[in-house]
């Protein structure tokens, strides 16, 4: 879990996992970056983050005001290769970024004044570690009314990981496997739909790469690779959740949730119970999921979507 300490603490070269040393930026280069940033900065007020993935539900970043609001222009896209923090270079995943076209919604976070330096640094160190992004003033409109400026952290096409093709087809599956030493690069998925839902805010095409991430993960092990050898009716319940049907079911000495999101009992024989969910879930899950993958699991059944195996 990345967290403020974590932040503080991390040596770039080992704590996100084995970064590539010709990606790798120096403590110099993020400086300087951002120096340059706010030499750009367009007014003297306080500094807004917009942020739209992990800042949304984690940003570990001190704030005195925070509001949702729309960017225009730009929309989410998972095309940075990923190969550290929730990948690696053997198993690659994909991490969020923005794309030019659409729009998008997300939550600005303003910094106090006094503490903009701190805090910005350790924005870089957590965004700017290879230079991936192009840290970019834009104007937001709040859904309180205010419009403002943000920083904004957009993909630099340019840069080595910079990945095209971005259909759910091609990239579900890297999501589905890839993990590093911050976690699963779906827990990340699974996290942004979560806060999108908490939030009122829709985005199609992050439910249809959540559904065909759920299908593969009916078929495969996101560790291992191999097949996980699931009964037909776990079978049937993960297609069923992967299709976009929102339901919970859940037995074990974790509790006992038979209840669909809307309130309404589940139907037994349409969902199907997987048979050894009942001798424990972390259990039963334990090569798949455990500690903050379970919790983050978790979290998405709070939300109403639970990806049976």
């Amino acid at each position: 879990m990345l967290t403020r300490d974590f932040l503080i603490n991390a040596d770039c070269k080992s704590a996100f996992g084995d970064i590539d040393e010709s990606l790798l930026w120096s403590p110099e280069q993020r400086a300087a970056s951002l120096a340059a940033t706010l030499a750009c900065r367009p007014d003297s007020g306080p500094v807004w983050i917009f942020g739209y993935g992990s800042l949304m539900w984690n940003p570990a970043m001190v704030y005195d005001d925070a509001c949702t609001g729309t960017l225009e222009g730009w929309h989410r896209a998972f095309c940075l290769r990923l190969t550290a923090g929730r990948g690696t270079a053997c198993q690659p995943g994909r991490m969020l970024a923005l794309k030019q076209g659409g729009r998008t919604t997300g939550l600005a976070y303003r910094i106090p004044q006094e503490d903009t330096a701190q805090e910005l640094t350790l924005l870089w160190k957590r965004e700017m570690i290879t230079g991936c992004y192009l840290p970019t003033w834009c104007r937001l409109t709040l859904d309180d009314g205010r419009e403002i400026h943000a920083l904004v952290f957009i993909m630099d096409p340019r840069h080595p990981q910079y990945e095209a093709d971005t259909r759910p087809q091609v990239i579900a599956p890297l999501i589905a496997r890839a993990s590093g030493p911050l976690g699963t690069n779906a827990q990340y998925l699974f996290s942004l739909e979560a806060q999108l839902k908490k939030l009122g805010m829709a985005d199609e095409s992050l439910d249809t790469l959540v559904g065909r991430c759920g299908r593969v993960w009916c078929r495969e092990s996101p560790a291992t690779g191999r097949t996980r050898g699931a009964t037909p009716r776990q079978h049937n319940s993960a297609r069923a959740a992967s299709e976009g049907q929102h339901f919970v079911c859940l037995q074990g000495p974790l509790g006992q949730l038979n209840q669909r999101a809307d309130g309404n009992p589940v139907n037994q024989r349409q969902v199907g119970y997987p048979a050894a969910v009942g001798t424990g879930f972390a259990q039963f899950h334990g090569n798949i999921l455990g500690g903050e993958d379970l919790q983050h699991l978790l979290n998405v059944v709070a939300f109403g979507r639970f990806l049976a195996v």
